[in-house]
């Protein structure tokens, strides 16, 4: 694409082995596969640069930072949680969860990524939390191919005990997952890390590497802390999130809203449904309808 530099991410592909020597069927699943060719920054994607009217990368800034794929950024993810597990010293077992966590985290993102999301909420009914808990259950309500459970019970996961690292319950008994749910539900998630740093490589704002504020992380009487002597680190992340929070995500929600992109979007999908379920010779009184 013109006006693009090669990605710089590409230092999680690098490190495949590490991840497939803990969830090699997981990682192949046509769950994880198919986010390869959803874009990281959805619409707001520079390689959309062309396409649409966007702010973010004006005729006047002729390169940019390809930002990659949402499967890139889930090895990132991935990674970073098995970094994360590691530095606890956690069990190959719990090293399995983490690594898990980090690849499903964004199974459920639909295509043009959140930029889309709440056209599709709006259109199947499902958010893309239930959509995800539904595919790591086995929900009848996901195809047969997109579904999990039966891909982590063989890795020797339990899709329910993953299911609750994402939501709000309970904490867990086991000493390894609960550690870890205190991350993954704090503000500095691996995914919070690998995409903030993602987002300051492209937008070229300078954010640490998620790897430096992991280092900051420490295992005291089962609670997750962070050393002071690292503090700094974990500083600087927040002060590169911050920036581009301030500079950036309000310019792109502003844009889409203004531009009434997730108005057009949900009236383009409905279209776009009602002529597919038309080559089928389906009509409403054969389709059951979808609530939320």
């Amino acid at each position: 694409m013109k006006g693009l530099t090669e990605s710089p991410f590409s230092q999680w592909h690098q490190r495949l082995p590490e991840l497939h020597a803990l969830a090699r069927p997981l990682l192949q699943s046509r769950a994880v596969q198919r986010l390869a060719s959803v874009t990281f920054l959805g619409i707001l994607s520079p390689r959309f640069r062309d396409v649409i009217d966007s702010p973010l990368w004006p005729a006047v800034k002729p390169v940019a930072v390809e930002d990659g794929s949402r499967y890139d950024h889930t090895l990132g993810v991935a990674l970073v949680a098995l970094a994360l597990a590691r530095k606890f010293d956690f069990s190959e077992r719990g090293q399995r969860y983490a690594v898990a966590w980090g690849l499903t985290h964004d199974i459920a993102t639909w295509p043009l990524s959140h930029t889309s999301e709440s056209v599709f909420t709006a259109v199947t009914g499902m958010s893309a939390r239930n959509l995800r808990a539904g595919i790591l259950l086995g929900s009848a309500e996901v195809p047969e191919r997109y579904r999990l459970a039966p891909i982590l019970r063989d890795q020797g996961i339990d899709p329910v005990a993953l299911a609750s690292l994402f939501d709000r319950s309970a904490t867990p008994a086991d000493e390894e997952l609960a550690l870890f749910k205190q991350v993954v539900r704090s503000p500095l998630t691996p995914d919070t890390l690998e995409g903030m740093w993602r987002c300051g490589v492209v937008f070229g704002v300078p954010v640490m590497h998620p790897d430096e504020v992991v280092s900051a992380f420490l295992r005291h009487r089962g609670v997750a802390c962070l050393d002071r002597r690292r503090m700094p680190a974990v500083i600087d992340f927040w002060q590169g999130k911050s920036t581009i929070y301030e500079q950036y995500r309000l310019l792109c929600y502003n844009y889409c809203f203004c531009k009434g992109f997730q108005q057009r979007g949900q009236v383009a999908m409905l279209g776009a449904l009602l002529l597919v379920l038309r080559h089928l010779h389906l009509d409403h009184a054969r389709v059951d309808p979808v609530t939320p």
